[in-house]
């Protein structure tokens, strides 16, 4: 509970102007920072014991206080809101249950943008798959409710006195009217704080472990952002969640590499079956397929299989499998083989010794 004025001076409301003084006095010799050196709490206490003087002391602030006093105990204080007001946070001192409530002094402000790399698998980019993660996000911190302020050292407005706003009397064309304008003094907040949060040290944050189930799309490329609407870091005092960018990471494969929406692979086919075409076995990433192999195939022939690539993201049209023929020559051969092989350089005019010759 925030305390009063004649409370932190130790005084009773009835207290007279004197026996302020006198108490200011012996309050200030012994909490001055110069008397208490390396007690950082010494100069928070003397702030809060010198405005209080600085209220208590003056005859007409402290009417106005006093009057204050009586509308906060009567609950008749419009615009008032409590510096110890907290959002709710769950038992085990997890996740927020909901966003910071308003305070005066404190606009809603929305959650930070979180980025995080997300690695997959190449296969699982082609099909699509589900992860569930794991990221920590900021968020409003669990002690200060994410202000970056200890919250019982708030001490109230000596202007406004906790209201944040004053009435401001203003003359006009049609004669004197008051006009409530946002205290001045402590800018709406109703007062100040004299110390920081010792959890977050003033940075007003804490950082909340999340378990999120993403589903990622087939067809998705390394280098591909996807955003997870008000999954990114809580938002403060009524704000809204950021957002969650995924960084996709693709690893590579030993088979396969993709170019655009292709699906590429290779296969390697006898130099007989290059020359003479046939059907081969090729290794897809949904199995085994028999494809065509025409006549005449040479080192780097492309067969496609349309359809067999990734699908584009927007369209969902898919790309195709791309197969590059890669050629088997045999290190050993018979010579029934070699002089079959002979008979045909005879035939079609090859003479294998000629350098001008391909």
């Amino acid at each position: 509970m925030e305390k009063t004025y004649y409370e932190i001076l130790g005084v009773p409301e009835s207290a007279t102007t004197e026996e302020i003084k006198r108490a200011y006095r012996e309050l200030a010799m012994r909490h001055h920072p110069d008397k208490n050196p390396g007690d950082t709490s010494a100069n928070d206490r003397f702030r809060e014991i010198r405005q209080a003087f600085e209220v208590l002391v003056d005859p007409a602030r402290r009417q106005k206080y006093d009057n204050y006093l009586k509308m906060k105990r009567e609950g008749r204080l419009p615009h008032m809101q409590s510096s110890k007001s907290a959002e709710a946070v769950s038992a085990n001192g997890g996740t927020p249950q909901k966003a910071s409530v308003q305070r005066p002094g404190f606009p809603p402000r929305r959650g930070k943008d979180v980025d995080y790399e997300l690695t997959i698998s190449f296969k699982e980019s082609y099909f699509g798959t589900e992860k569930t993660i794991k990221v920590s996000v900021p968020g409003p911190c669990r002690v200060c409710n994410g202000t970056g302020y200890d919250l019982s050292s708030f001490v109230v407005c000596p202007t406004c006195f906790g209201a944040g706003y004053v009435i401001q009397t203003v003359q006009t064309a049609s004669g004197v009217q008051n006009k409530t304008i946002t205290c001045p003094t402590c800018r709406g907040m109703g007062g100040n704080y004299l110390r920081k949060c010792a959890r977050c040290k003033g940075t007003a944050t804490d950082m909340y472990l999340e378990k999120i189930k993403v589903k990622i799309p087939a067809g998705v490329e390394n280098g591909a952002i996807i955003k997870l609407t008000n999954k990114g870091g809580y938002g403060y005092f009524g704000g809204p969640r950021g957002d969650l960018n995924l960084k996709m990471k693709v690893e590579k494969d030993e088979e396969f590499w993709r170019v655009g929406n292709n699906l590429h692979t290779k296969i390697v086919i006898s130099f007989v079956k290059a020359i003479l075409g046939g059907r081969a076995k090729v290794k897809t990433l949904k199995g085994v397929e028999t494809i065509p192999v025409p006549e005449f195939s040479t080192l780097g022939t492309e067969l496609i299989v349309e359809g067999e690539g990734f699908p584009d993201p927007v369209t969902g049209e898919r790309g195709d499998l791309i197969v590059e023929v890669n050629i088997d020559i045999p290190e050993n051969l018979s010579d029934k083989e070699i002089e079959i092989i002979e008979k045909f350089a005879e035939m079609a005019g090859i003479d294998p010794m000629d350098p001008e010759v391909l």
